[in-house]
């Protein structure tokens, strides 16, 4: 696929001389259904797949659904963008919090008839969604500056505000369009993008390559 690229090349008093070029789309990464998106400082992106796209990556999809497990994922991806590679290297972030978020989770089902069960609910929630929602905020920044989305297509959506939303409403959507992304732009570290994650998906290179 080709779209043309228009440019003023000579600018004067009243004219521009416009130059028009064509241009290759980008490829795609091997076995991946989306597009790899180069983010560009100052460039406004958007993300390489929708937010209900979760079946786009199936082996990302399974491990985002399994409890426990997806904690650990989301904390792997945290450590990354931080320029880490492994949840070992950020002990906090990427071991302590998935833990205390898995341990809230069980016992949210295993005392579900109990208030401690309630308590369980609140440990795991804020945890696990305010964690997500920070991650989520990195990729609004530079370099990345994607786009938050627009309610209902009119208006503008403020970055905390789609943050919020998604990570509170839409947690594992939400995860894993954020793990399907990295997996097409130039991670801070040579780490997976998630756990369990085939080397490949790590294509775009890392710092120091």
């Amino acid at each position: 696929q080709w779209h043309w690229q228009w440019q003023c090349v000579v600018r004067g008093e009243g004219f521009c001389v416009i130059m028009a070029s064509e241009q290759a789309a980008e490829d795609k990464l091997p076995n991946a259904p989306y597009e790899i998106v180069k983010d560009e400082p100052g460039g406004d992106a958007q993300w390489s797949s929708g937010i209900c796209d979760c079946f786009g990556d199936v082996r990302n999809c399974m491990v985002a659904c399994v409890p426990g497990l997806n904690f650990f994922s989301l904390g792997q991806s945290f450590v990354v963008m931080e320029g880490k590679e492994s949840i070992s290297d950020e002990p906090i972030c990427g071991v302590m919090l998935p833990a205390c978020a898995s341990l809230g989770m069980c016992v949210e089902y295993v005392f579900s008839a109990w208030t401690v069960g309630n308590l369980g609910a609140c440990v795991h929630f804020f945890i696990s969604c305010p964690q997500l929602m920070v991650l989520r905020l990195k990729f609004f920044e530079a370099p990345h500056n994607i786009q938050p989305c627009r309610c209902c297509g009119v208006c503008d959506c403020p970055a905390w505000v789609d943050a919020c939303c998604c990570s509170f409403w839409c947690w594992w959507c939400a995860l894993c369009q954020i793990q399907r992304h990295m997996q097409t732009i130039k991670l801070p570290s040579k780490g997976a993008p998630y756990l369990f994650a085939p080397e490949a998906t790590n294509a775009m290179g890392a710092k120091g390559e």
